[in-house]
């Protein structure tokens, strides 16, 4: 797979609606996560990028894959 560079950090699924948001700019709320660096996959598994999320548990893109 493509993010086996990225094995040292977390991996994150996210459902379709977090996944758009990223994709569009925006943040997603993830409260049950733990801040900290996370490679993305979406809700069919797919890689498409790194995030990171804060102590309040807001996810951002940091770097996002051109996906079709």
């Amino acid at each position: 797979p493509i993010d086996d560079a990225l094995v040292g950090l977390e991996l994150l699924h996210l459902d379709s609606n977090s996944t758009l948001a990223l994709k569009r700019g925006q943040v997603a709320s993830l409260p049950q996560s733990a801040a900290g660096e996370y490679r993305l996959r979406d809700e069919n598994d797919v890689f498409f990028g790194v995030g990171t999320v804060d102590s309040e548990g807001v996810l951002r893109a940091k770097r996002l894959l051109a996906t079709a």
